[in-house]
């Protein structure tokens, strides 16, 4: 009986820490689009390099605990697309800035997106050839249904 209070405890703190952490990358992403948001569109090769800097400052400060949950490989796209787009900002360019914050964005999104607990990301744990292998060829199948009928 102790092993199951135990087993249970074990099981209730990790999905408060997965709640917890679920919450804190959607507070963190909120955060930086919000900081993103206040960019101009168009660059001013005077001062919009330093907000873009204090914007790296704010995303370095949680890069720790980013990285304890979101991909490395998300994070390094999201510190390059920082620097690209501080670049762009310094030389002016209009079009590349504006392509970069666009870039910047969708990368945000994903930290939020890729640490959001829905059916998606559950299934993307799971090994193709288990549960995940069935799920696809039922819908599958359902949607080969639903083509034919409506032939």
């Amino acid at each position: 009986m102790k092993g199951l209070y135990i087993a249970v405890g074990v099981l209730l703190a990790v999905v408060i820490l997965v709640g917890w952490n679920a919450v804190y990358v959607h507070h963190v992403t909120d955060e930086l689009l919000n900081s993103l948001d206040a960019l101009p569109e168009e660059p001013d090769p005077n001062t919009t390099p330093d907000q873009i800097a204090r914007l790296r400052k704010q995303l370095d400060s949680h890069m720790t605990l980013l990285g304890l949950s979101v991909s490395y490989n998300v994070l390094d796209r999201a510190e390059e697309a920082l620097y690209t787009l501080e670049a762009h900002a310094r030389t002016g360019d209009v079009d590349q800035y504006a392509t970069s914050l666009m870039v910047l964005r969708d990368l945000m999104r994903d930290f939020a997106r890729l640490e959001r607990i829905d059916g998606e990301n559950i299934l993307r744990l799971m090994p193709l050839d288990g549960a995940r292998a069935v799920f696809y060829e039922h819908s599958h199948v359902n949607s080969s249904r639903c083509a034919s009928k409506k032939s």
